[in-house]
């Protein structure tokens, strides 16, 4: 009966040493995130309660065992680094065998062979529990304990070996994994808040039907309020922000959640007008109803492409016209139907005292044509006008710069919305531009840009048609005087040789006289030089013709040409860049009269002279 109960008592105490052990050891290592202090804490107490003189641990990977801390009495070497498993036969041996090695004293034990017991009193290992951890049949880590003198263990402290060696492990995968979690979301929370784009996740609320009727904002990064302009969004579902959320969003959001197929698309949110590049992925488990959201703000880039779109639109429009009447109604019409306004107009501005305005583009409300008195327009908007700058208007019946009277005037023209300018070139305000709208409308940046561009672009085009049809008209008088008139005409270019003296000319136009006065078609002249149509001809005249370019004065002279044995009196111009004009007239019929006059006055002379005596009658 004694002996029972002291065996009682004794198998109890060691069940509390046990216990009491193991309690520590987790006490101890629960606390801990970083694999090194985890295996100084195990070394340290299991060293301690053991009462041995070295305890270490070292995780397995690949062939390497990597010591992070151990404890050791005196002045044992620590072991705290990385070998190839290779430099430690005894550790292979028992990894290997994937058994615990114990050794009471190497020296008498049959476990090892007399190489290995030959290490072990090298290194003082004289008695020591090695215990391998293995998992899915491969080792991952060993943990020892180690006496510098023989040792007989006890069962009890072989057993809390193999404990300690499990839950080390354990501790220590659990660390390495958290740390190596903590260094993933580290990066990604890096990321999550240094990325320019918006991010947001979301869950999906769905009904008992399943169809989606909400989304909840979950987590936001940094750039999500700058992007989006929306804040203290998280926790919030998306009509909770915003009631007048688009059906779409929520349908989208709904429809990546449930299929797991990621979306990229490009929006405008209504709300802000703004225009967004969207990528969508649903995340986490299919159940969990979860959607990540990386969102861009591309309304610049938008705005730029719409830009560049509307003004090659209009400028093969109108780049053909040259009526500018045709001209103002197609630039309104083009703007009017980009802009979805009411009304269109362009109007011109006459001694910036009156307004023209009879071209409109239209649409719901009738065209304004009509000549007003600038005054008609308000003092203040005419001077904004003649300052070159824009007067906008969003709603006129709450816009407290008019009067009642002024504000029943745009009501009258069905205008409660408009955009305004007046174009001023050269000092002096010349036209005026402007769009309407016959609701309350708040007007975008870019809209008011392609007002502006429109103008300059209008005015430009209209004062291009009206100078093409200034030099029409003058072009038909010039070609009505260059066809009449009874003097041959020639337009030439100089020919120097490389000193610059002038040798020859090309003639470059000619009218219908000059076949009438040199008996030589155009088409055997027009574009050649005079000597390769005349290659003989006297060429004394060229000097005349090259100083009249250099000095860029007009001569005239009377020449007789042996070419065609006529007398010309010609008249030479200077024109630019070795450019001249000749007209030139027949005088042969002068020059013969004139010849025979002289002929007959010298007739006289020389009868008057041979006559005794000259009798007048």
């Amino acid at each position: 009966m004694g002996e029972r109960l002291k065996e009682t008592i004794d198998t109890f105490s060691i069940e509390q040493k046990h216990h009491a052990f193991l309690l520590k050891l987790s006490d101890a290592i629960r606390p801990l995130i970083n694999p090194v202090d985890i295996e100084e804490a195990v070394t340290k107490i299991a060293m301690e309660f053991m009462d041995a003189d070295w305890c270490h641990y070292a995780t397995i990977k690949e062939d390497k065992l990597i010591i992070l801390h151990d404890a050791v009495r005196g002045d044992l070497p620590t072991l705290a680094g990385v070998y190839p498993i290779s430099s430690f036969a005894l550790f292979k041996a028992v990894l290997n065998s994937g058994l615990p090695f114990i050794v009471e004293d190497v020296h008498t034990t049959n476990i090892l062979d007399e190489e290995l017991k030959q290490l072990c009193m090298q290194l003082q290992s004289i008695s020591f529990i090695i215990v391998p951890v293995i998992k899915n049949s491969m080792p991952v880590g060993l943990l020892s304990l180690v006496q510098s003198k023989p040792r007989k263990w006890t069962n009890l402290e072989v057993q809390l070996t193999i404990e300690t060696a499990e839950r080390t492990w354990a501790a220590v995968e659990r660390a390495t994994a958290e740390e190596a979690l903590q260094q993933s979301e580290e990066k990604y929370r890096t990321l999550f808040n240094s990325m320019d784009e918006g991010f947001c996740t979301l869950r999906v609320l769905f009904d008992d039907v399943g169809k989606a009727i909400d989304c909840l904002y979950l987590e936001v990064n940094t750039a999500f309020i700058p992007q989006s302009g929306l804040e203290n969004v998280v926790g919030k579902t998306m009509l909770e922000v915003n009631p007048e959320t688009e059906e779409f969003w929520i349908e989208t959001y709904g429809r990546i959640s449930r299929t797991g197929k990621a979306e990229r698309f490009e929006h405008i949110v209504s709300g802000l007008q703004k225009f967004y590049e969207f990528y969508a992925f649903r995340f986490g488990e299919p159940g969990e109803n979860r959607v990540a959201v990386i969102f861009n703000n591309i309304t610049d880039r938008k705005n730029e492409e719409e830009k560049q779109t509307y003004i090659l639109k209009l400028s093969d429009a109108i780049k053909e016209l040259i009526d500018p009447v045709e001209i103002q109604l197609t630039a309104c019409r083009i703007l009017g139907e980009h802009v979805k306004v009411n009304r269109v107009l362009y109007g011109e501005v006459i001694d910036e005292e009156q307004i023209i305005i009879n071209n409109n583009y239209v649409n719901g409300v009738p065209p304004i044509n009509a000549t007003f008195d600038a005054v008609q327009f308000g003092r203040n908007r005419i001077d904004a006008f003649k300052r070159n700058e824009k007067v906008i208007i969003s709603d006129i019946t709450t816009d407290p710069g008019y009067s009642e009277e002024e504000k029943q005037s745009f009501l009258s023209l069905d205008v409660v919305a408009n955009v305004g300018m007046g174009l001023v070139k050269g000092g002096r305000w010349v036209a005026t531009f402007g769009m309407h709208y016959n609701a309350p409308r708040k007007w975008t940046a870019t809209e008011i840009w392609l007002l502006e561009e429109t103008a300059g672009r209008t005015w430009a085009a209209v004062e291009r048609a009206k100078a093409e049809q200034a030099l029409r008209k003058s072009e038909e008088k010039y070609r009505t005087l260059f066809t009449s008139i009874d003097q041959g005409y020639v337009f030439c270019e100089l020919v120097r040789n490389k000193e610059g003296k002038g040798i020859d000319y090309y003639m470059l136009e000619l009218n219908p006289t000059y076949e009438k006065q040199t008996g030589l078609s155009i088409e055997m002249v027009l574009g050649k030089t005079i000597l390769q149509v005349f290659p003989t001809m006297d060429m004394s005249h060229i000097d005349t013709f090259a100083a009249v370019v250099d000095n860029q004065c007009p001569v005239a002279f009377e020449q007789y040409f042996d070419a065609n044995n006529r007398w010309h009196e010609v008249k030479v111009y200077p024109g630019e860049k070795d450019k001249f004009t000749v007209l030139f007239s027949d005088i042969s019929e002068r020059k013969q009269a004139e010849e025979k006059i002289k002929e007959s006055e010298s007739l006289f002379r020389s009868m008057a002279d041979a006559a005794p005596v000259l009798i007048w009658t």
